[in-house]
């Protein structure tokens, strides 16, 4: 008899203490639930974006309980995905926040972290670290969600290929070449398979898989890539569309790298028509498109058609996305650069200036672009003969890229290049060698021996032994 009530007494604390465990899991779900109700009303109040804010409406009227249906997990869908669109004018913060309890809401939903709309959510997350150039924290986001999308949906499914795409657009952020392309590869076959040829999501698989031939130096694979997107695009959506657009702009972005400007001239144009057309004046992806036309007169040397389209992008940016977004960071850079070339330093100075303001409040002084910003004003000092002030601009940028983005990185050398070409200036010969000798051997290693980069660091080299009478 004691034996069974011993037996009795251990079950009633083993059921208080679950039942205990389901009461805290319970109140922590209710809280998850209030706080995503919460942010919606956040999301409403601080944007003027119509499609977020009716998108926003339509969940609340359905989140009126606790109770989470296909239908609501919609909709907050929908709000998460709109939050990192183009058009969306809501602080990065308010939509990371938002994206991060709506992952730890749906985590419950069964089966728990094993469902498509878990994924997505996943996904979304992902995409919001990976604008804020959050690289790190996007990494695992990206995988799970792929992981996820295999065991559920297949290998043989969109949703798969999107995951695919995604990572491969990280490493390719990231300059994790050799990662991305075999993703990027993958998608393109997947894609192919699944949607055949003429589809939109197949051309734009070309693309990416183009770009990053592109940035890889390997132009004869980019070319003809960029040719069968701009054909698909062409034929599936017609010549008024976006994503036709952006296939000329990027067609014409190779040309120009490969140094035939007259030919890169009339793409872009042709860009620039279709995105006036179908998004007018005011739009992000038309001031993009003027952006990159004034950068092909820049490369031409033709400052005087550059200068004008330059403000033109910077005034647009301005107005629709105001003084703190990256973008107008950029802009200001691009103007700094047409000046500095120009000898103009006085007005080159304070853009670069505030250009490194803004990425270091927007982004932080992690951000790859920080850095870059970084070494842009270290060059410009270096040019008006003030290393002092170079000096450190330039160590600080080679200290973010070691940390942030590793030292097997085109960008890490090129931060080593840098600053072995402001010791060489300086007639410190002996610092600038092993920085010229390490940027080299990454460059080969990451870039390869075919590369124009790897080219430049040759040259540098035997230019640094030329003025040591090595040579």
């Amino acid at each position: 008899m004691k034996k069974q009530l011993m037996n009795i007494l251990v079950s009633l604390v083993f059921l208080a203490g679950l039942f205990g465990k389901m009461q805290n899991g319970y109140a922590q779900v209710s809280s998850l639930h209030d706080s995503l109700r919460l942010k919606l009303t956040y999301f409403y109040d601080n944007t003027k974006n119509e499609k977020i804010r009716q998108a926003v409406k339509e969940a609340q009227t359905i989140y009126k309980t606790k109770t989470i249906d296909p239908l609501l997990i919609k909709k907050l869908l929908l709000v998460d995905s709109l939050s990192i669109t183009n058009d969306s004018d809501l602080d990065k913060q308010i939509a990371l926040s938002f994206a991060e309890t709506l992952v730890k809401v749906l985590q419950y939903v069964p089966p728990a972290k094993e469902n498509p709309n878990y994924a997505r959510s996943l996904t979304y997350l992902g995409l919001i670290n990976w604008n804020m150039g959050q690289y790190a924290k996007a990494l695992p986001l990206f995988q799970q969600s792929l992981a996820i999308r295999k065991k559920v949906l297949g290998d043989a499914h969109p949703d798969y290929a999107k995951s695919l795409n995604n990572l491969g657009g990280l490493y390719y952020s990231m300059d994790q070449y050799e990662k991305a392309l075999p993703l990027y590869q993958q998608t393109i076959a997947l894609r192919k398979k699944v949607l055949g040829e003429v589809h939109p999501d197949y051309a734009r698989s070309l693309n990416n898989l183009a770009n990053l031939y592109s940035v890889m130096g390997q132009y004869e694979k980019s070319l003809p890539l960029f040719q069968q997107a701009v054909a698909i695009q062409k034929k599936v959506v017609g010549e008024d569309h976006p994503d036709y657009a952006r296939s000329l702009s990027d067609l014409a972005g190779l040309y120009s790298l490969m140094g035939q400007y007259e030919t890169a001239l009339p793409w872009f144009q042709q860009a620039l028509t279709i995105r006036k057309k179908i998004l007018g004046e005011a739009h992000p992806n038309y001031a993009g498109t003027i952006n990159n036309l004034a950068s092909l007169y820049y490369g031409m040397g033709q400052y005087e058609k550059a200068l004008p389209l330059y403000q033109q992008a910077l005034s647009i940016r301005k107005k629709v996305l105001g003084e703190a977004h990256p973008d107008y960071a950029r802009s200001l850079n691009n103007l700094a650069a047409l000046y500095q070339e120009m000898g103009q330093h006085e007005k080159s100075l304070p853009l670069y200036q505030q250009a490194l303001t803004i990425k270091k409040k927007v982004l932080g002084e992690e951000h790859p672009d920080y850095a870059s910003s970084l070494e842009n004003l270290a060059v410009l000092y270096k040019k008006m003969g003030q290393y002092e002030k170079a000096l450190p601009l330039n160590q600080q940028a080679i200290s973010i890229r070691k940390k942030v983005l590793g030292e097997a990185h085109p960008d890490f050398a090129t931060s080593l290049n840098n600053l072995a070409l402001l010791y060489q200036d300086m007639r410190q010969y002996e610092k600038a060698l092993p920085l010229n000798q390490q940027a080299l051997s990454i460059r080969k290693k990451v870039l390869g021996e075919a590369h124009p980069d790897y080219a430049k660091s040759l040259n540098n080299l035997a230019n640094l032994y030329r003025a040591t009478g090595a040579i």
